[in-house]
């Protein structure tokens, strides 16, 4: 059965990935490792939320970031990093992600971050159907 909301999470830390993806359970989930094969992704199919991972090298995360912004800017970015990931998170916020959960992911911290991000998504939806409506009776 197809959920509504879609999820890509670009890491290669199979514990943060399992974590994730048991509290992802209203999301339809694909996993990547490879920055590549993310932005190949993304070129062909729609995201809510897209996670990417900052122990993946730090170039080719910000670039991914930007990347998933430029094909749909209202895609939400999320980011994983280590508890030490200060620099990186304020970097990572400035390339586009809205938020972010640290290694290892506890499952409160994780709960909370997709709690916020399923409002968020719930927002946009009505945004949009709201603009679709006065569209159509202008």
């Amino acid at each position: 059965m197809s959920k509504n909301k879609k999820l890509l999470i670009v890491s290669g830390d199979q514990k943060s990935t399992d974590s994730l993806l048991s509290l992802a359970t209203d999301y339809d989930v694909e996993v990547t490792a490879d920055v590549k094969t993310a932005v190949d992704v993304v070129k062909t199919k729609i995201f809510h939320v897209v996670v990417v991972d900052l122990s993946l090298p730090s170039s080719e995360a910000l670039a991914l970031m930007e990347q998933v912004k430029s094909f749909r800017n209202e895609t939400i970015i999320l980011v994983l990093t280590e508890k030490s990931g200060l620099t990186k998170i304020l970097l990572s916020r400035a390339h586009g992600a809205l938020d972010y959960i640290v290694k290892p992911c506890s499952e409160e911290q994780a709960q909370s971050v997709l709690q916020r991000v399923s409002q968020t998504i719930k927002h946009w939806d009505v945004v949009i159907e709201s603009s679709q409506q006065e569209k159509q009776t202008a």
